[in-house]
């Protein structure tokens, strides 16, 4: 099943990797081992190599490379379209490229085994290896990683990787260049204590990435929340001025998730009252606000291009109803006024219905796409497994 894997989609169309959600329990026969590996299939759905694994299998097929590196933190596609896979425990991201998962030429010849194009593996620095990782984001050539305590390191460059230390609203930390070079394996355990960890990977808060070419600083600047604070974290950021200067915008409730638009001049917010707030990128101006009355916050949050957000519930949504502010035209504008839109998900509203006469039908998932200018659309779905934001729109992946 699509939604019992962790899955990164390429960029315009391109691959798609499927890794087993080790957050999930794995149902095993009686003497049976789960041996992990990272699969590859076309957009089209075709598993390259030789033979995907069946659902009933926990084996390695060819075509797919064994994850032997433990909890995996989180996995996308470079714009080389190398598979990246940050590791939870070790903090160290691997780099596959795509021929590890491509049989070997010939002509009737013996094939390459899909491991011999070995990954290539970049530190994130001696507070990811001492720490472990607890949330990665993304952008075409870099990542930002969460360690588990709190601390925040930017990789910018696969093939010439540059690390740094960036300022953290839970631990205080300003940049202070690149990291030194981390110690070697061997002696990490001899490192020096931490404190304890504030995260695993299912209980690090949104964490979101405006790459160099966007930033204004010419470095990542990550986006992250604590409680309602949405915070904004510079690599370059001289003194920096503590927590409360790094504090752009605040949220109604919990944030629950963040992302940033392809042309980096937006962000979106989801807070745990479901409500969407839109940002210009330096939070100066609040652009759209829209209010879904759902019972739970969407399970994702994604760009449609840069000019609409949509939100995933993959399950039904209890309760839900509609209102939005905003005006504009083309991407979203610097102007808020209010105005209602009605009730996106009236259709779907249970809320009155006890637990015993609510249906059970097979899995659905629902889509709310919101507009610059508050108006919106849903889409009934089933079982969408994953969201991955396109320059020019959505890729959805479905079971």
């Amino acid at each position: 099943k699509e939604n019992d894997n962790r899955i990164a989609l390429g960029r315009y169309g391109g691959p798609v990797a499927l890794l087993r959600d080790d957050r999930k329990p794995v149902r095993l026969r009686p003497g049976e081992a789960h041996a992990p590996a990272i699969r590859v299939a076309s957009a089209a759905g075709h598993f390259l190599g030789r033979k995907a694994p069946s659902s009933n299998s926990n084996s390695v097929a060819g075509g797919s490379v064994p994850w032997t590196s433990g909890m995996v933190a989180g996995m996308a596609w470079t714009e080389e379209e190398d598979l990246v896979v940050v590791g939870a425990t070790t903090g160290q991201a691997h780099v596959f490229p795509l021929e590890a998962f491509l049989e070997g030429g010939g002509d009737g010849g013996s094939r390459a085994s899909p491991t011999s194009a070995a990954a290539r593996v970049l530190t994130l620095g001696a507070d990811a290896a001492r720490d472990g990782v607890a949330a990665v984001a993304f952008w075409g050539d870099g990542l930002v990683a969460m360690t588990k305590c709190g601390a925040l390191v930017a990789l910018d460059g696969f093939a010439d990787p540059r690390v740094e230390l960036l300022q953290s609203p839970l631990t205080g930390l300003a940049s202070a260049g690149p990291l030194p070079s981390p110690p070697p394996s061997s002696s990490l355990p001899n490192a020096a204590a931490s404190s304890a960890p504030l995260f695993t990977t299912t209980t690090a808060p949104p964490l979101a990435v405006i790459p160099p070419a966007a930033s204004p600083t010419g470095s990542p600047r990550a986006i992250t929340a604590s409680g309602r604070d949405i915070v904004v974290c510079d690599a370059r950021s001289g003194s920096g001025g503590g927590s409360s200067k790094m504090t752009k915008a605040t949220m109604g409730a919990a944030v629950a998730a963040i992302a940033v638009s392809p042309c980096g001049g937006f962000v979106a917010a989801a807070d745990r009252d479901a409500r969407l707030v839109v940002w210009s990128s330096d939070f100066s101006k609040a652009l759209s606000e829209f209010a879904t009355q759902a019972a739970t916050p969407p399970d994702a949050l994604a760009w449609c291009g840069s000019d609409s957000v949509v939100m995933l519930w993959k399950a039904a949504v209890a309760a839900a109803g509609g209102g939005s502010s905003g005006s504009g035209a083309g991407d979203f504008a610097p102007s808020l006024s209010s105005s209602s839109t009605g009730t996106p998900f009236a259709a779907a509203d249970h809320s009155s219905e006890s637990p015993s006469s609510s249906p059970s039908p097979s899995p659905r998932s629902l889509l709310l796409m919101v507009g610059p200018f508050g108006d919106w659309v849903k889409y009934d779905a089933a079982g969408v497994a994953a969201l991955s934001t396109e320059p020019d729109g959505l890729r959805i992946l479905s079971s």
